[in-house]
């Protein structure tokens, strides 16, 4: 069963992911309209923090992959700034 970290305003989802226990991080989600404001950074750190301390995986095992259709120059530096090697 995967993961998740929701971030909600009021009532309403504007960010989330879901990773699960091998330390897969399967998905990455903010609003448009909330973005360039570290919720995405929040996020992967929030994931990565709780796949390491909590589910105890190895940091070296924390992994993502971004399929083509999301890919883009952005994208990439949004995880390379995350600490992801692309």
């Amino acid at each position: 069963m995967p993961y998740r970290i929701v971030v909600l305003e009021d009532k309403t989802v504007i960010g989330c992911s879901y990773f699960d226990d091998k330390g897969f991080l399967s998905a990455l989600a903010v609003l448009p309209e909330y973005r360039n404001q570290r919720l995405g950074k929040l996020l992967v750190a929030a994931s990565v923090s709780h796949m390491v301390n909590g589910l105890k995986v190895d940091p070296k095992n924390v992994h993502l992959f971004v399929m083509q259709c999301d890919a883009s120059k952005e994208r990439d530096a949004f995880y390379k700034s995350c600490g992801f090697f692309l």
